[in-house]
C-alpha cells in the first residue's frame, strides 16, 4: 500500500508506505483481518494495552528504525535519540522553537500530511480517524456546513 502525496516545497509527487503497512493490509484486505478489526482492533482495551506497551522502556528500540525509515529530522527535537525513554516519548517529542515557526496564514495543530480538496463538493464523504463523515455530520450543524461548503476541505 503506497500513499502518493505532493511535497509542497518541491511540487513533486512522492510515495511513502504507512507504518505497519503489512498489518494494515491484513486488517483491511483479508477476511480474518476484517474479523479481527471488527471484534478486537477497534476496541478501547486493545488501544489502551498498546498505548501502555509504547509507554514502556522496551518500546524505545523502535525509535531509531522508525526515524530512519521515515527520514525524521531529529535535529528539530529538544531531546536526542538516546534521551527518549519510550516510543510514545519520542512520538510526542518537544521540538525546538525554531523548528516550526508560526506563520501568518493557516496554522496546523500537529505534524502530518494533509488530504486536501478544493471544495467539500468534490467528495460526498470523507474519513477522519477511520470514521466516515459528510460535512454536515462532521460539523453537526447544517447551516454551518452550508457556510463552509464552498471553501477548501483539509484533513490532517
Amino acid at each position: 500500500m503506497n500513499i502518493t502525496y505532493i511535497d509542497r516545497r518541491t511540487g513533486k509527487a512522492l510515495v511513502e508506505s504507512p507504518p505497519g503497512e503489512g498489518f494494515l493490509k491484513f486488517l483491511y484486505h483479508h477476511p480474518l483481518g476484517e474479523l479481527a478489526l471488527q471484534t478486537l482492533v477497534k476496541r478501547k482495551a486493545l488501544s489502551a494495552w498498546y498505548g501502555r506497551r509504547m509507554d514502556g522502556k522496551g518500546s524505545a528500540e523502535r525509535i531509531a528504525p522508525f526515524v530512519e525509515e521515515y527520514s525524521i529530522d531529529l535535529g528539530e527535537s529538544v531531546k536526542s535519540l538516546e534521551e527518549f525513554t519510550s516510543f510514545n516519548d519520542f512520538f510526542y517529542r518537544t521540538l525546538k522553537p525554531e523548528a516550526r515557526p508560526v506563520g501568518e496564514g493557516l496554522v496546523s495543530p500537529g505534524d502530518g500530511k494533509l488530504l486536501a480538496f478544493a471544495s467539500p463538493k468534490q467528495v460526498k464523504e470523507f474519513f477522519v480517524k477511520g470514521s466516515q463523515f459528510t460535512l454536515p455530520r462532521f460539523l453537526q450543524d447544517e447551516s454551518l456546513a452550508q457556510q463552509f461548503a464552498t471553501g477548501p476541505l483539509l484533513v490532517l
